[in-house]
């Protein structure tokens, strides 16, 4: 529970930042990477795997969080604060529930994108926050 209530509370603010400035500050992102690691380094409830021995557990979490940041670095239409958060966030998730997290917040994307590009309210080279989505599959999760 203090877990969900720590990331709901976290991609909150990070969501309010994204919406509003289309980017989010470094200092914000690195206060997260410095709780993810405290957590994971003192075995708080918070994280679900134990350091180090359960660590080969965690690789495959990460791949939602590469996969945005190669896609960050190949195509430059997705921010690469949005595969950081999901990196900080697969360090504190099991597998399955890392990767349910990224495709069900891809598919609120699609849905909404598909929405809004057949209203004719925005044109389709606009760019779109990833964050309040991975806020609300976080919610729905």
């Amino acid at each position: 529970m203090i877990r969900k209530i720590f990331l709901l509370s976290y991609l909150g603010v990070l969501s309010v930042w994204d919406i509003k400035e289309k980017k989010v500050p470094l200092l914000i992102l690195l206060a997260g990477w410095g709780i993810v690691l405290y957590s994971v380094v003192t075995k708080t409830p918070w994280n679900t795997w134990s350091w180090p021995g359960e660590a080969f557990r965690l690789l495959p979490a990460l791949l939602p969080g590469f996969i945005l940041l190669i896609a960050a670095k190949i195509t430059g239409k997705v921010g690469s604060a949005d595969g950081m958060v999901l990196l900080q966030l697969s360090m504190l998730m099991e597998y399955p529930a890392c990767v349910l997290l990224f495709w069900v917040s891809i598919l609120l994307v699609f849905a909404f994108c598909v929405v809004m590009f057949l209203s004719r309210r925005v044109h389709k080279n606009r760019r779109v926050p990833y964050l309040p989505f991975l806020l609300v599959s976080c919610f729905i999760l």
